[in-house]
């Protein structure tokens, strides 16, 4: 009875003493995280000083979110880890006390039957050391299972450090290979939808110069036209001091031999060799300056049509010009908030994680975008207004 009770005890102190050599463990894991948190705050203090001076901390605050989840992890870990040792006690609390019934009942087993004492005593007793030691193995691997656990997590910190001290030298971080390409790239994107903006406001700058120029031109050509209409007309309707003269005088001297209304008229006095008396010289001048102003009002008849033509021309120019303008002024903010959108996407995008399917989707987006500008640009391109003479 005291041999069995002895061994039972050892099996429960061996038990106990490796649930206390597990907590050693966890304790000096746990140790040697708070003297890696602690270093990496050192690290951390470093940092904030020197960004202090003026030195940009994009980098470093991205560190920092890593290392937060980080944290949250271990302390989910931490937690799990004590729900084990709080069920461990309670699984070595219930063995316990299933031992003492076992033994309890072969005392009871071995008072009643007298000369079957030993026997069950030795059976009950393989039958205990056969349940503790099941529950050492298992117990073992629950411990070593957890040990890999923490070794696990160790590595990883120390990993993290290492790599971080290896990149820090004197407050300057140093990017990975993979994070500078990828940052040059979306520098470059940004350069790129920038140079882009800036054209096409240039681009609406100068067809806005265009259509202003035009209208003026325009306005020049009409208010040169009303002037040189109204100065015809004037020059047709008051012929000048010598030719009135020279006609009052003609009609005083011939008063039924001419008519000078219509300078086509042939004159009526003939000869004696039966041919026309030949035009004076001041009827000659009188034909050629009707003729002459003849010539000139059919020329600004022309030009009057051809200004006409221009003015109706200008009008639909004008229209196409300002919907267009409108068109691409809503186009431009349309695209100008969409890139916006896009750009700040891809900064969340970049601060939480690297690559993704959502990632590449923006890609594609900006990747159209950027087709519907160079749309844009072959249209304007084409739809350039050809300048023209209207007096040609």
């Amino acid at each position: 009875m005291g041999g069995n009770s002895s061994r039972h005890r050892r099996g429960v102190l061996c038990e106990k003493n490796h649930v206390k050599g597990l907590k050693e463990k966890i304790r000096f894991i746990q140790e040697e995280v708070s003297h890696d948190k602690s270093m990496y705050e050192r690290v951390k203090v470093k940092e904030i000083n020197k960004s202090s001076n003026g030195i940009t901390t994009t980098a470093y605050e991205k560190e920092m979110m890593a290392f937060a989840f980080k944290k949250a992890e271990w302390k989910q870990e931490r937690k799990k880890l004590k729900e084990e040792v709080k069920m461990l006690k309670a699984m070595v609390e219930e063995k316990d006390e299933r031992i003492r019934e076992i033994e309890e009942e072969s005392v009871n087993i071995g008072g009643e039957k007298g000369g079957c004492v030993i026997n069950g005593k030795e059976q009950w007793a393989f039958v205990g050391a056969n349940f503790l030691v099941d529950q050492m193995r298992e117990e073992r691997a629950r411990r070593d299972e957890t040990v890999e656990k923490w070794k696990q997590l160790y590595l990883a910190i120390k990993m993290e450090l290492d790599d971080l001290i290896q990149r820090t030298h004197e407050g300057g971080l140093y990017w990975k290979a993979e994070e500078e390409d990828m940052a040059e790239e979306l520098k470059r994107e940004l350069q790129a939808k920038e140079e882009t903006i800036k054209d096409l406001k240039s681009r609406l700058a100068c067809m806005e110069r265009e259509l202003y120029k035009k209208d003026r031109e325009v306005d020049i050509l009409r208010q040169s036209l009303r002037i040189m209409s109204s100065k015809k007309v004037l020059h047709a309707k008051t012929p000048s001091k010598k030719v009135f003269v020279t006609q009052v005088r003609l009609l005083q001297l011939r008063p039924l031999a001419f008519s000078y209304r219509d300078p086509r008229r042939v004159p009526s006095e003939i000869q004696p060799n039966g041919k026309p008396k030949p035009s004076s010289q001041v009827e000659e001048v009188l034909n050629w300056q009707n003729q002459n102003a003849r010539a000139q009002n059919q020329a600004l008849q022309k030009i009057e049509t051809k200004v006409d033509k221009v003015i109706a021309q200008s009008n639909l120019t004008d229209k196409k010009l300002d919907s267009l303008s409108d068109d691409v002024q809503r186009l431009y903010k349309s695209l100008q908030s969409r890139i916006k959108q896009s750009e700040s996407d891809l900064r969340n995008f970049i601060n939480q994680r690297y690559i993704g399917p959502e990632f590449d989707t923006k890609k594609v987006e900006i990747q159209n975008l950027k087709a519907q500008l160079r749309h844009i640009d072959e249209d304007l391109d084409r739809r350039e207004m050809r300048m023209f003479d209207p007096l040609s």
